[in-house]
């Protein structure tokens, strides 16, 4: 009863508020509600950051859209750390971040009202669809839980506009980079889980729809190095990248039957539906 009593006095404090007090508690809410996390980072003796103040935050407009948003400011100052962690050099900065505080996109400088309400309408997405694995990564991190966050995330930026798509397949990509926090050569997986590393980093070919780079790049992979446990990322990007470019599956489709990878044919098929509504949409414009 008390947890129950809790978490509606949060919500209904959250409800009336746009701005929370630290970085952590911005954390916390933005995994609870799928929202975006926006930080303003500035300081007392910034000129530009008091303007923002008084003229842009202060706008009634910009505060209405921001309550789709968790807003924290950030006094440099005080807190180097993590203004250092985002290499602030200049302020007023503005990030938006998902709940495990990987940057989407940020801004950099004094913006009126109108540029500011450009910028929140565009970055107005909900995070319902990574949720779980936001939040499983945020509680636990490793190797495994990241992977499967960024799996996640690539299915994200199919649903997205193509602005908004280049910067969430950014955010895979500083995902995969923290991958090398979960990695030690003194495991014995080490050479099979930074090959998969290597492979899933090609996946931002695929979902980005650039099949003539990653037809190269995966031709340059011989398939009697891949560890078997690797086959199925293997698979779907030589069969993604073959099929968009439009040339024989049959064959290829036969030797994944056979091999029980049907799956990669599955979701390969998936992606490249997305691929021919996005030719569409291009041929429409």
């Amino acid at each position: 009863m008390k947890k129950i009593l809790f978490l509606f006095v949060l919500c209904s404090q959250f409800m009336n508020a746009i701005e929370v007090g630290s970085f952590e508690e911005a954390q916390k809410l933005a995994l609870g509600t799928n929202k975006i996390i926006l930080v303003d980072f500035w300081a007392t003796w910034c000129g530009p950051c008091k303007r923002m103040d008084f003229n842009t935050w202060n706008d009634e407009r910009v505060k209405s859209a921001m309550n789709d948003f968790i807003f924290v400011k950030i006094d440099i100052d005080k807190n180097r750390e993590l203004a250092n962690k985002y290499n602030v050099k200049s302020i007023p900065n503005i990030f938006f971040l998902d709940g495990n505080g990987f940057s989407i996109h940020n801004i950099l400088g004094y913006k009126t009202p109108n540029k500011i309400i450009k910028y929140l309408e565009n970055y107005n997405i909900s995070t319902e669809i990574i949720s779980i694995e936001l939040i499983n990564q945020y509680k636990k991190p490793n190797y495994y839980n990241l992977l499967k966050l960024i799996s996640k995330y690539y299915d994200f930026t199919l649903y997205a506009d193509n602005d908004l798509k280049g910067d969430l397949l950014h955010v895979c990509s500083l995902y995969l980079d923290e991958s090398n926090n979960y990695l030690s050569k003194k495991e014995e997986n080490y050479v099979k889980k930074k090959q998969k590393i290597e492979l899933i980093k090609l996946f931002t070919l695929a979902y980005n729809f650039n099949f003539d780079k990653l037809d190269k790049k995966i031709s340059e992979i011989k398939i009697a190095e891949i560890d078997e446990s690797n086959y199925f990322d293997y698979w779907f990007l030589k069969y993604i990248s073959t099929k968009a470019l439009g040339k024989e599956t049959s064959v290829m489709e036969e030797q994944l039957k056979n091999n029980e990878l049907e799956n990669v044919i599955t979701d390969s098929n998936k992606l490249y539906a997305f691929y021919l509504k996005s030719k569409e949409k291009k041929t429409i414009e």
